[in-house]
């Protein structure tokens, strides 16, 4: 389960570490130089804008940070806007070193040299495909918005240009259709049903150079981590669907290099809510619907 405001408030009052300084804060005997830093909300203790954890708690917080086999960089980017507590970078580096099923992908990085591409004017105008697998039994169409960094990844039995079709069209229902599709030379990309689908919807489609997959590098580059990532969780419990959720959550609410922020920020304008974010609200409302990512 996740941990909650409730449980860090709890735990907060149990750590003699904490109680010392919350009695710090709230009297003002705290060094002036350390004042501006801390503040009480809720009966907690904040580090600027992250919730200190106790010592406890910060073992579930690493789990939860860790979901997906989120790598070290990641990990630490999504804990500046969250939580805070001592030596926190070094416990995340020591997770991460530590976790078996990372040390395995990490002997196969990705390394997927990329064409450069205008940068796009808004979200959504380019997006890049590519299929990964077979892998499960399943193939997997990996779409990304250049713009944004937003991932879609839906496994599919068939990677006929029938089915690609289908599951473009189900995806353009939902975000509207792009100006420019890029994808390799595969049949199902080149195909007379796929050209003349894009044609009815007004999309130009820009294949890359044959044997030169850099030049479609955007969807490459994640069918790589997409990959490494679904090995990763391989022993882990939970059907295909559910590591795939999870992992695209993850990915989606952790801030981007290329762009600063998270791909759901950069496409909806606003936080995107999964698990981390019940370490500051109030209530539990919607507890509920989050078991399905436990």
């Amino acid at each position: 389960m996740p941990v909650t405001l409730h449980e860090i408030r709890e735990g907060t009052m149990k750590d003699p570490d904490l109680q010392k300084l919350y009695l710090e804060i709230q009297s003002g005997r705290t060094d002036p130089k350390k004042l501006h830093e801390f503040s009480l909300q809720n009966n907690c203790i904040f580090y600027g804008i992250r919730i200190v954890i106790p010592k406890a708690l910060q073992n579930r917080i690493l789990e939860e940070l860790h979901t997906a086999h989120t790598g070290m960089v990641k990990m630490k980017a999504l804990a500046r806007s969250y939580v805070w507590w001592k030596n926190i970078d070094s416990d995340i580096e020591r997770m991460v070193k530590e976790c078996k099923d990372c040390c395995l992908m990490q002997k196969n990085p990705v390394k997927v040299p990329v064409h450069i591409w205008e940068y796009p004017k808004e979200p959504w105008s380019r997006i890049h495909i590519d299929y990964a697998g077979p892998y499960l039994n399943n193939y997997f169409l990996i779409v990304v918005d250049a713009y944004t960094k937003w991932l879609e990844v839906v496994p599919t039995a068939s990677i006929t240009a029938a089915a690609t079709v289908n599951i473009l069209k189900n995806i353009y229902t939902t975000f509207g259709l792009p100006i420019t599709q890029v994808s390799d030379n595969g049949r199902q990309f080149r195909s007379q049903e796929m050209l003349q689908f894009l044609k009815e919807n007004g999309i130009q489609a820009k294949f890359t150079a044959p044997f030169h997959p850099s030049s479609n590098g955007q969807a490459e580059r994640y069918v790589q981590t997409f990959k490494n990532k679904l090995k990763a969780m391989a022993n882990e419990k939970g059907s295909l669907q559910d590591k795939i959720q999870k992992f695209l959550m993850t990915y989606r609410k952790t801030p981007n290099n290329a762009t600063g922020l998270s791909p759901a920020e950069m496409m909806f304008k606003r936080l995107y809510r999964t698990r981390i974010d019940l370490v500051k609200e109030k209530t539990q409302k919607g507890k509920a619907r989050m078991k399905i990512w436990k």
